[in-house]
């Protein structure tokens, strides 16, 4: 979540507005209330606010980058009281947007197809890049070896190797992630 620093201190209570009060020295930006809740700076001079303009947003920070609400200090900009936060804004829409991403599950089956075609590959979908790289080697290599007979033994092991951890890395990613696979 983007914030804009830390939110001053909650507002006194304790104070009715119906009191008159003299307002403050001060005269920050248009639309700011004093400390006290009491009086409105419309950019020109200091009007007496109602209970409203204080309730619902009208109070804002020394610094202006919060305004008070009925539930607390909001970021000026950030969600408003009551906003549907189940649904955020999409991608571009204030401080509050993001991509949305989503996480899916790797499927075990497709990572030892994979595997079978080329032997690694299916490490590698499921993130385990470097172990997948190593099996392919590996496989290369004992193919390699056929010419020296020993290939014939080394390259079924390492194409069956690179299923079985593919398959396994799955699995694992899924429970990681809280997925059941």
């Amino acid at each position: 979540m983007t914030t804009f620093g830390n939110p001053p201190e909650d507002p006194p209570t304790g104070t009715s507005l119906g009191q008159q009060q003299p307002p403050p020295p001060q005269q920050p930006g248009p639309g700011t209330l004093s400390p006290d809740g009491r009086w409105l700076w419309n950019g020109q001079t200091w009007q007496p606010a109602t209970h409203e303009q204080v309730t619902t947003g009208g109070l804002r920070s020394p610094d202006g980058q919060w305004v008070w609400t009925a539930s607390g200090w909001q970021p000026i900009g950030g969600p408003q009281p009551g906003a549907n936060l189940a649904t955020p804004p999409g991608p571009g829409y204030g401080p509050y947007s993001t991509s949305h991403l989503t996480v899916v599950p790797k499927n075990p089956a497709v990572s030892v197809v994979l595997s079978a075609i080329i032997p690694g590959v299916g490490s590698m979908v499921n993130g385990d890049v470097g172990t997948g790289v190593i099996i392919l080697l590996g496989f290369l290599v004992s193919a390699f070896l056929w010419f020296f007979l020993i290939g014939i033994i080394l390259t079924p092991l390492v194409w069956i190797f690179g299923m079985v951890h593919a398959y396994q890395g799955a699995r694992k990613w899924n429970l990681r992630h809280g997925f059941l696979s």
